[in-house]
């Protein structure tokens, strides 16, 4: 990562795409491993992607990468997620900018704009971390999931495959992190 007067930053970037397929391979790699040696015992309940990220010794990513998608435009998708959402904090700051529905980072979030496009980047670098290791292996549910009407009255879903019907693993991807993550669940 660069700082604004162009020095490097000891954090990786999350524009870095050589980052990104390296943490990709690493994680795949992992899962295998995973697969291999915990198979049968299955003690492995879930994975965390990434652990405290963030940018420490400056506000943002001042890379060409990182300028590039700043004087961008928001993409539609956090804007509709955000509009869907109706309360919270980065709905009361887009709110109070106007409520817009397109324009870069700045003309949408003001001076909040710094550490949205970085939460943004960096959220989706996480979400994009697990995406090899997803049919490599599944967890099993310890843990009653949100809307699972079979597991109602707080028993908990102990199935092993998605095959098998468990309402938490319905895709196969590294369902304990992944779920809670997407629903805003807790306890996985």
């Amino acid at each position: 990562m660069l700082a604004p007067d162009g020095s490097d930053l000891w954090v990786l970037s999350s524009y870095c795409k050589a980052n990104l397929d390296a943490d990709k391979k690493a994680f795949a790699a992992f899962c295998k491993y995973l697969k291999a040696k915990d198979s049968a015992e299955q003690t492995v309940i879930g994975l965390q992607v990434e652990n405290e990220v963030g940018i420490t010794g400056g506000d943002l990513d001042y890379s060409a990468e990182a300028e590039s998608v700043f004087e961008n435009h928001v993409p539609a998708k956090l804007l509709n997620a955000i509009k869907t959402a109706g309360k919270g904090a980065v709905y009361d700051i887009w709110k109070g900018e106007g409520a817009k529905k397109s324009g870069n980072w700045t003309e949408v979030f003001g001076t909040a704009a710094g550490e949205f496009v970085s939460a943004w980047s960096i959220a989706n670098y996480v979400d994009s971390v697990p995406l090899p290791g997803r049919f490599i292996t599944t967890f099993r549910c310890t843990s009653t999931p949100p809307s699972a009407s079979s597991t109602a009255g707080g028993k908990r879903c102990r199935m092993k495959s998605p095959a098998a019907g468990c309402p938490c693993q319905s895709t196969g991807y590294l369902q304990m992190v992944y779920t809670a993550h997407r629903t805003g669940g807790a306890g996985y």
